[in-house]
């Protein structure tokens, strides 16, 4: 059974979604508790494409030296309107890796950390979609450059949903009857 949040198109979650007003491309960490490594990570790859990072969670210090944008505030609505609009997602999340498919960001990237122990699911989950190039390297060191250059067929991981949503819709079928 796929993740339930395959079972609706992408058009579907889009109507939800709340965009950022910002013009500015930009780089979106999102991650499920705050991780310096990572913001530092992230402000690399920002400074590195000449694009802003926007730290997207609701755990986080102030960012004083103005280094990135810090959303604490961000509900539901809002979070699939910045994975969206994002010219790259940097992810620790299972369902940051879910939605920036569904979604169809430009390009995005999961880090599974070492003592998580869940990184099965992310596995799976790019493994489905043939995206297993898309996890980052444990040791953070893979600049933007090289990252960018591996793209995504959005095509083909609609072809994949299309697949998912009608394995979903039969174990449905089977499972519950009216």
């Amino acid at each position: 059974m796929p993740d339930p949040a395959l079972l609706l198109d992408a058009e579907d979650w889009k109507k939800w979604a709340e965009y950022p007003a910002t013009n500015e491309p930009y780089i979106l960490l999102f991650t499920l508790s705050y991780s310096p490594e990572m913001v530092e990570y992230g402000k690399r790859l920002a400074q590195e494409a000449g694009m802003k990072l926007i730290v997207l969670g609701m755990i986080q210090p102030d960012c004083k030296d103005g280094s990135y944008l810090p959303v604490t505030d961000a509900g539901p609505r809002e979070f699939l309107g910045y994975i969206a609009k994002a010219r790259m997602v940097i992810t620790d999340s299972f369902h940051g890796t879910v939605f920036s498919i569904i979604t169809g960001a430009n390009n995005f990237y999961t880090y599974i950390a070492p003592a998580n122990e869940r990184g099965n699911r992310i596995l799976d989950l790019l493994d489905t979609f043939g995206l297993r190039d898309h996890l980052l390297p444990v040791n953070l060191k893979t600049g933007y450059t090289e990252l960018n250059t591996r793209k995504i067929d959005h095509s083909l991981l609609k072809q994949i949903m299309k697949k998912e949503q009608m394995k979903g819709q039969e174990f449905l079928n089977r499972y519950i009857k009216p």
